[in-house]
């Protein structure tokens, strides 16, 4: 039996150690096509064409965190921050600045935020919701997102607020991208014991995510962003939560997955770091414990959302579903270069039923891949990449019209936020977006440079976890409809993979001295 375990331990290692290699070959790939190949044609090229040249971003990006790494030593030196401070006061004024600012530069936008965001409102004043059956009917995967939106509403409709439900919304989003600061901040300070190295993770974080006007837009990208650093946030404290976190793991992650497909990424990522590295000596009573607390998470998840979305009462047709296979097939379209396809939707709706169209859809994807030939699907893959990748404002204001309707606000700040985010056919309005747009490119491609040294780093279950998070969700997004807004749920995972990279060489640096 002891042989046998340690035969079983040894193979443990060696699969942790090649998603360690798996993840940083994958890293190298992206950063290299993001250098060396964002000049070819891809879908977003017209979205990056501003941007300054990526080893030149890289360059002042290295520069920038070594800027912050520097004032947050000599803040933990000289200013002595108290945790209330720390934890508490500046959060909360991170969270009133957004609000504060989404105010002064929000607009109203189409595409699916749209329809989720229209049904959920007619939900919640009781008017008819037929205008969206057809919508439903092919994407149910939101309606869940519509019991979260409508349910927001009533309160604030039942609190004489109806003039604001909108903006609610969005105040809610505020709330969970400052939680979601502060969980990555807990997450650094517990797995490194290092206040410079928080310090430096929080001001990634407020950069790339806290001024990030993706909190504007009501969808699911921004509500979703906070479930996968919770999730991390439990794991690495599964000591402290005990069974408990064996039950919030697959909670959260299905409620999330209601909301955000990926979102339950991170989670097989967790269950399969956990299994391989399961002692089988210690197998007993507490494994029972914690199968069964995953069993009852995910049931109550399940329970919770069929009742939610039942209680909607809206009639679909079912047979107008849209599966995974469709969006397998417009991940396989190079006519598209990988991202949503007017002509696959009109493709797949032409079959009657859900049976038929898995069927079509799945042979069309073969059929695609089959013409492509190994030389084509690599061309295809790469541009996948430079699509998801290569966009640090992960896709701002390329969806749809987008602008549908523009808030004016007669305030200094307004005409500043609007100068820094707004593009496209408000560019003259936009006058600083260039430099905005560089900047967080800039940030982001350097939080994948980091990322990459992270694999240098000793071995934790809990980099691990994060590495092969990152590996499933880049292969999702390769597989299926490419977009770099898909992206953002995980940016906080990417920014503790930074952190890696950045304790690495700060730890070489004190050896040097």
């Amino acid at each position: 039996m002891k042989r046998v375990q340690e035969i079983v331990q040894s193979m443990f290692r060696m699969l942790n150690s090649a998603i360690a290699g798996i993840y940083g070959l994958m890293m190298i790939f992206i950063v290299v096509c993001c250098i060396f190949f964002a000049h070819i044609r891809y879908w977003t090229l017209s979205y990056s064409e501003n941007f300054l040249p990526a080893i030149v971003l890289l360059i002042f990006g290295g520069i920038t965190i070594c800027g912050i790494v520097t004032i947050c030593k000599r803040a933990d030196r000289e200013c002595k921050i108290k945790p209330i401070i720390f934890w508490i006061v500046v959060p909360v004024m991170i969270f009133l600045m957004q609000i504060y600012f989404v105010w002064n530069y929000y607009v109203y936008t189409d595409w699916d935020v749209a329809s989720v965001v229209g049904l959920a409102d007619k939900i919640a004043h009781n008017e008819s919701t037929d205008i969206y059956i057809n919508y439903f009917s092919r994407y149910p995967n939101n309606l869940f997102l519509v019991f979260v939106f409508s349910k927001i509403m009533e309160i604030v409709h039942f609190l004489g607020g109806h003039a604001h439900e909108y903006f609610m919304l969005l105040c809610v989003q505020c709330a969970f991208n400052t939680c979601t600061g502060v969980l990555l901040a807990k997450i650094i300070s517990k797995l490194f014991h290092n206040r410079v190295l928080t310090m430096v993770g929080y001001s990634i974080y407020f950069f790339l995510i806290g001024l990030s006007p993706w909190v504007s837009i009501p969808y699911s990208d921004s509500i979703a962003l906070v479930f996968p650093i919770l999730i991390m946030y439990i794991y690495v404290n599964r000591e402290k939560f005990k069974c408990f976190s064996w039950f919030a793991i697959p909670f959260l992650s299905y409620i999330g997955y209601k909301i955000k497909p990926q979102t339950m990424i991170v989670a097989i990522a967790i269950m399969l770091i956990t299994i391989l590295n399961i002692k089988l000596s210690c197998i007993g009573r507490g494994y029972l414990k914690k199968v069964a607390a995953l069993i009852l998470g995910f049931l109550l998840a399940l329970g919770i959302s069929i009742a939610a979305v039942r209680s909607l009462n809206i009639q679909l047709d079912d047979e107008k579903a849209f599966g995974i296979k469709h969006f397998f097939m417009m991940g396989m379209n190079t006519q598209t270069m990988g991202v949503w396809a007017g002509d696959d939707v009109s493709y797949s709706d032409s079959f009657q039923t859900v049976e038929e169209r898995d069927q079509a859809d799945l042979q069309k994807a073969f059929e695609r891949i089959e013409n492509m030939g190994a030389v084509g699907f690599s061309k295809q893959m790469i541009r996948k990449t430079l699509t998801n990748y290569n966009d640090g404002t992960f896709f701002w204001g390329g969806e749809g019209a987008f602008y549908i309707n523009v808030m004016e606000r007669n305030t200094k700040i307004s005409g500043f936020l609007r100068g820094l985010y707004y593009n496209r056919n408000y560019s003259s309005v936009g006058k600083y977006n260039t430099v905005w747009i560089n900047f967080v490119q800039m940030i982001w491609l350097t939080c994948l440079g980091l990322g990459i040294l992270g694999v240098c780093y000793k071995n934790q279950k809990e980099r691990s976890v994060l590495m092969l998070s990152v590996i499933g969700l880049t292969i999702f997004e390769l597989l299926f409809e490419a977009r770099s807004r898909y992206l953002y749920a995980y940016v906080p995972l990417y920014i503790l993979l930074a952190i890696y990279g950045v304790a690495l060489l700060l730890n070489r640096a004190e050896k040097k001295k």
